[in-house]
C-alpha cells in the first residue's frame, strides 16, 4: 500500500497535452507601446490556462472549451502516453524522441482537426474556399509561421484579425506592413510613418495581449467588414475611415461591449443600422459619407455617453426619434444631406450648440436651432 500511495502522489493522471512543454509563441517586447485610450502598455502575456481559449475582453475573454487530444476522433496513433510512467525516468533519458519536433504533441492531421473544431465553435465555415473565413483558417493551419496549436490562447483572436485582413483585401492596402507575418498579431503594423508619426495600419493590444484597437485609416481597404470582428470582444477603438469598405455593418458588432470609438466614415457601407449598435458604450460614432439607409432607430437614445455623432451624407429617411433627447453628453451632431423629414426634437437645442448641430433645412425639415447647410 505504501508503494501505491507514492505512485499516486508523484504521478497523477493528466491530459496528454499537459505532459508537453508549452511552445513559446512570442518573443519579449523590449519597448512597450502605449495604448490610445487608457495609456496601458503592451507586454508579454502570462501563461494562460490551457483549458480555455482567449477570445477577447480581459476578465471574461475565455470560451470554456477543453481541447483534449483524445477528443479529435482520429485513428492516428498518439505521440505521447496518456499518463506519466510509474517509475521516474533516468536523468539522461528523454520522454519522447519526437517531443522537440512536434510542439503541439499531435500529428498534423490531428492538429488541423483540432484547430477547425475550435474555430468552427465561433465562426461556422461555409463551403466557399474563397471566403475570407476559409482563407484565414487555411492560413492559420498551413501558412502561419507562428504555428499555433488547438489550445493556443490567442488562436481565435489571431483568426479574427486574419479574417478582417482577407475580408478587406489587405493585398490592395496602401500599407499592409507585416500583417499575416509570423509575429504575434499584437505586433502587426504598417511600415510607413506619416509626418504626424501615425501609421495607416496598426493593431494595438493591452497588457494581456488582447486586441483593443484596430486602425486601418485611409489605406485603400476594400471588401467588407466580416462578422468575425465581433470575436474581438476587447476592442475599444475601430478606426477604418476613408477607405472603400462596402457591405453592411454586421450585427455581431453588438458583442463589443467595450467599444467607445467606431469610425467608419467615408466608405461604401450600405444597409440599415443594426439595433445592436445602440447598446454599446460609444463616445464617438462616425458614419458620415456612406450609403446607409432606412430610419434612425429609436434605440439611438441608449447612447447616453456619445459626444460625437456624424450621420451626414447618407440616405437615412423618416423623422428623428424623440429619444435623441437622451443624449445629454452630445457635443457634435451632423445629419445633413439625408432624407430626414419633420422637425428636430426640441431637447437637442438645449444640448448641442447651434454651430455644432448641422442639418439640411428645407420644406421637409425644419430646425430653428441648427446650422442649416
Amino acid at each position: 500500500m505504501k508503494a501505491f500511495f507514492v505512485h499516486v502522489f508523484f504521478y497523477p493522471v493528466l491530459p496528454a497535452y499537459a505532459a508537453v512543454e508549452t511552445k513559446r509563441l512570442r518573443k519579449p517586447v523590449s519597448v512597450p507601446k502605449p495604448l490610445n485610450i487608457n495609456g496601458s502598455i503592451r507586454r508579454k502575456a502570462k501563461e494562460q490556462n490551457l483549458d480555455y481559449i482567449k477570445v477577447g475582453k480581459e476578465e471574461d475573454y475565455f470560451i470554456k472549451y477543453r481541447v483534449l487530444q483524445s477528443s479529435f476522433e482520429t485513428d492516428s496513433p498518439t505521440h505521447f502516453p496518456t499518463h506519466f510512467p510509474t517509475k521516474a525516468p533516468d536523468v539522461d533519458s528523454t520522454f519522447s524522441p519526437t517531443m522537440n519536433d512536434d510542439p503541439c504533441g499531435m500529428t498534423d492531421a490531428d492538429r488541423e482537426k483540432g484547430i477547425r473544431r475550435v474555430v468552427e465553435l465561433v465562426s461556422p465555415q461555409s463551403s466557399d474556399e474563397d471566403s475570407a473565413q476559409a482563407k484565414a483558417l487555411a492560413w492559420i493551419i498551413s501558412e502561419d509561421g507562428l504555428f499555433l496549436c488547438p489550445d493556443s490562447p490567442n488562436i481565435i483572436q489571431r483568426y479574427a484579425v486574419a479574417t478582417i485582413a482577407y475580408a478587406t483585401d489587405y493585398e490592395n492596402w496602401n500599407d499592409s506592413g507585416n500583417i499575416l507575418s509570423s509575429e504575434n498579431e499584437c505586433e502587426w503594423e504598417g511600415s510607413v510613418v506619416d509626418s504626424e508619426g501615425n501609421k495607416a495600419f496598426n493593431i494595438i493590444c493591452n497588457r494581456q495581449d488582447v486586441v483593443t484597437n484596430i486602425d486601418i485609416d485611409e489605406n485603400n481597404a476594400g471588401g467588407f467588414l466580416p462578422a468575425e470582428i465581433g470575436l474581438l470582444t476587447g476592442l475599444a477603438v475601430i478606426n477604418l475611415d476613408d477607405n472603400k469598405i462596402g457591405g453592411s455593418i454586421p450585427p455581431s458588432i453588438g458583442n463589443l461591449s467595450r467599444l467607445v470609438v467606431l469610425d467608419l466614415d467615408s466608405n461604401r457601407l450600405t444597409g440599415v443600422l443594426p439595433t445592436e449598435l445602440f447598446f454599446l458604450p460609444l463616445k464617438t460614432l462616425d458614419l458620415n459619407t456612406n450609403s446607409l439607409e432606412g430610419p434612425i432607430p429609436s434605440e439611438i437614445g441608449n447612447l447616453s455617453s456619445v459626444t460625437f455623432l456624424q450621420l451626414n451624407e447618407n440616405s437615412f429617411t423618416g423623422t428623428l426619434p424623440t429619444e435623441f433627447e437622451n443624449l445629454v453628453d452630445l457635443d457634435i451632431f451632423t445629419f445633413n444631406e439625408n432624407e430626414i423629414t419633420g422637425t428636430l426634437p426640441l431637447g437637442l437645442c438645449d444640448i448641442v450648440d447651434q454651430e455644432k448641430l448641422v442639418a439640411t433645412c428645407n420644406a421637409n425639415f425644419e430646425c430653428g436651432c441648427c446650422t442649416c447647410v
